[in-house]
C-alpha cells in the first residue's frame, strides 16, 4: 500500500497533535518554565524614578524550579538585584562562596536565575527590620531551608511558646551573688563546634580576666534568660585571637546543680538594666544587681 507524502494511505496532510503544557510531565513542565523565564525581560536595576515609591523594601529571591524562597533580605534603590551582580564578580581564587552565592552560581549555570520578589515596600527602616526577621522565622520554620547567614534584627522578639513570654518578662532573677553574665544564641548552643551550652560560653570573650575572677558564679544567658549557671575553676586563661587582635579568654568550670542557686536563678528574665536593646556587648557584670562598668 502506498502512502501519500504526508504519512498516510489518502495524501491527506496528517494533523499535528498539540501537547498542552497541563499533560507534560514534570521534567518537561520545568525546562519549560525555564525557557519562559529566560525569554522575560531580565532587568538588572530599577527604571528612573522608581526608587522613590518604593522606601525600604523586604525582597525574597526565589529559585525558578521550585518557586520557593531560598533568600530573604531588605533594603532600598537596586539593592535587590545586587546579589546577581555579586556572584558574577565573585573571585573563587580569593573568597570563599557563602550559601546564598553558591545558590545563585548554580542557578547560573543552568542558565537560570532567580526570581526576584518585592515582598513589601514603602516601609520606613524599622518596619523594614520588623518584616525581613518575621519572614526569615516563618519561612525557615515552615517553607523551606534559607541561605541567610543571620535570622535579622530582632530575632529575640521572634516566634515563642506563652510560657517562654511569661518567664521573660516576669519577674527578674534577684541576683545574690556576683555574677558575670555572658549572652548567647541558640544557634551558637546547637552548633557542633560546641554542641552544649558549657561549651558555648566558656569561651572566647573579650573582657577583663581579674574582674571576671571576682564573679561567683558565669550565668549563661539566651534570650534574655537564665539558661545555666556555671563556677569557674581556677584564673581564666587567655584562648585565641580574636578579628583586631584583641586578647580573648576562656575558663574551666562546671555546672552548678545546687537546689538554691538554680531556683534562683535558672528559667528567669536577667535584670531589665541588663536588657537594654543598645546594649552589643555580650558581657555584663553583676555585683548583687547592680551593673558594674565593663
Amino acid at each position: 500500500m502506498l502512502r501519500g507524502r504526508f504519512g498516510d494511505t489518502t495524501g491527506r496532510p496528517r494533523r499535528r497533535k498539540v501537547r498542552r503544557a497541563a499533560d507534560l510531565p514534570f521534567d518537561e513542565k520545568r525546562k519549560c518554565r525555564m525557557r519562559i523565564v529566560e525569554m522575560n525581560e531580565e532587568i538588572t536595576s530599577f527604571s528612573p524614578g522608581v526608587e522613590q515609591w518604593l522606601g525600604h523594601y523586604v525582597y525574597l529571591l526565589k529559585d525558578p524550579d521550585t518557586n520557593k524562597p531560598f533568600y530573604v533580605g531588605r533594603g532600598q534603590g537596586d539593592r535587590l538585584f545586587s546579589h546577581i551582580k555579586g556572584e558574577l564578580k565573585f573571585d573563587k581564587t580569593r573568597d570563599k562562596m557563602d550559601l546564598k552565592t553558591e545558590f545563585i552560581h548554580k542557578l547560573r549555570r543552568r542558565n537560570c536565575r532567580p526570581i526576584h520578589i518585592i515582598h513589601r515596600h514603602n516601609l520606613d527602616e524599622n518596619q523594614a527590620k520588623a518584616v525581613e526577621s518575621a519572614l526569615i522565622d516563618y519561612i525557615s520554620d515552615h517553607i523551606s531551608d534559607l541561605t541567610n547567614a543571620v535570622r535579622g534584627e530582632g530575632a529575640d522578639y521572634g516566634p515563642a511558646e506563652a510560657i517562654q513570654l511569661n518567664r521573660r518578662y516576669g519577674e527578674d532573677l534577684k541576683p545574690k551573688h556576683k555574677l558575670l553574665y555572658i549572652k548567647t544564641k541558640q544557634e551558637t548552643v546547637d552548633d557542633p563546634r560546641h554542641g552544649n551550652l558549657y561549651e558555648a560560653v566558656r569561651r572566647s570573650w573579650v573582657l577583663k580576666p581579674e574582674r571576671a575572677k571576682e564573679a561567683d558564679y558565669v550565668i549563661a544567658v539566651i534570650d534574655q534568660i537564665c539558661r545555666g549557671v556555671f563556677e569557674v575553676h581556677g584564673d581564666w586563661y587567655e584562648g585565641r585571637v580574636g578579628k583586631g587582635k584583641a586578647k580573648r579568654y576562656a575558663f574551666y568550670g562546671c555546672e552548678v546543680t545546687d537546689p538554691e542557686i538554680v531556683d534562683a536563678y535558672i528559667d528567669k528574665p536577667i535584670p531589665k538594666i541588663f536588657r537594654k536593646k543598645s546594649r552589643q556587648n555580650p558581657i555584663c557584670y553583676g555585683w548583687e544587681g547592680e551593673m558594674i562598668k565593663t
